[in-house]
């Protein structure tokens, strides 16, 4: 697609590099303001101006991370409350979803109550999913 002159491109992000011009993993810039990509459950995020900032802050996230430290900045619902809002949700509208599929989701979510008790959601993991046979 041709574009008009004098018409700019939309911000991009820029690799942050290092003293030695590598590229630092996972590490962003965009408009002045530092970036990291992590997947953490919940995190606060800090504005930062410098790369050694930035740095610095990735890796204090990462530990956090590791040693499950983040901060928390909500109670996360447990995963029965979740369910049942949900399956009120499918029948306050019940022309979503065709009626046996309401039901399917509803039996299945009422095994996954049981299965997960009273377990937050922010903490189900893999290893939680697996039901042993």
């Amino acid at each position: 697609m041709a574009r008009a002159l004098g018409q700019h491109r939309g911000a991009v992000y820029l690799k942050v590099l290092d003293g030695r011009k590598q590229p630092i993993r996972g590490l962003w810039l965009l408009g002045g303001r530092y970036y990291s990509r992590l997947v953490v459950l919940d995190a606060e995020t800090e504005g930062v101006t410098t790369v050694a900032k930035a740095t610095a802050a990735q890796l204090r996230l990462l530990t956090q991370r590791e040693t499950n430290e983040l901060p928390i900045t909500k109670q996360t619902p447990k995963f029965a409350d979740f369910a049942d809002k949900y399956i009120a949700s499918l029948l306050a509208t019940p022309d979503s979803k065709r009626p046996g599929t309401i039901d399917k989701e509803t039996v299945s979510l009422k095994m996954w109550k049981s299965h997960f008790g009273d377990l937050r959601l922010n903490h189900i993991t893999k290893s939680r999913i697996r039901v042993p046979e």
